[in-house]
C-alpha cells in the first residue's frame, strides 16, 4: 500500500491490485468545511493552494467527513461498495463517496487493503 500527496488537501492510497482510493476534504470537496473563508476568496492576488493554505490554516475545521473516489477499481469491489454505502453516493458509477464519515473511511480502507 502506497500513500501520496492528492491535490493540496488530499490523499491518493494505491493498494495495488488495480485499487486506488482518492480522499480529499475541506475545500473543493464533498465534505464539511468545503468553503474557503470569504476574505480569501475576495483576495485575487491570492493564489489557489495560497488560499487553501491559509484557509486551513486561519480556520478551526471541526469535519468529521471525507470526499472519497476510487481513481481505479475494479468493476465487481464497485458494485458492492456502492451497495453498502449507497447512503453517500454521488455517482451511480465507479465509487463516488460524498459527506462521507472518517470512520466509515477507515472501514473502507480496511476492506480495500484486504480485498
Amino acid at each position: 500500500m502506497k500513500i501520496k500527496n492528492h491535490k493540496i488537501n488530499g490523499v491518493a492510497i494505491d493498494f495495488g491490485k488495480k485499487i486506488v482510493l482518492s480522499t480529499i476534504w475541506g475545500f473543493g470537496s464533498y465534505s464539511e468545511g468545503y468553503r474557503l473563508d470569504e476574505k480569501l476568496i475576495k483576495d485575487k492576488k491570492a493564489s489557489k493552494e495560497k488560499a487553501i493554505t491559509e484557509s486551513f490554516e486561519n480556520r478551526d475545521y471541526d469535519s468529521a467527513t471525507v470526499e472519497v473516489y476510487a481513481l481505479k477499481i475494479p468493476e465487481k469491489i464497485a458494485k458492492k461498495l456502492r451497495e453498502k454505502y449507497k447512503n453517500y453516493l454521488s455517482s451511480e458509477k465507479g465509487l463516488h463517496l460524498g459527506y462521507f464519515p472518517i470512520d466509515k473511511w477507515i472501514d473502507l480502507v480496511c476492506q480495500l487493503k484486504n480485498s
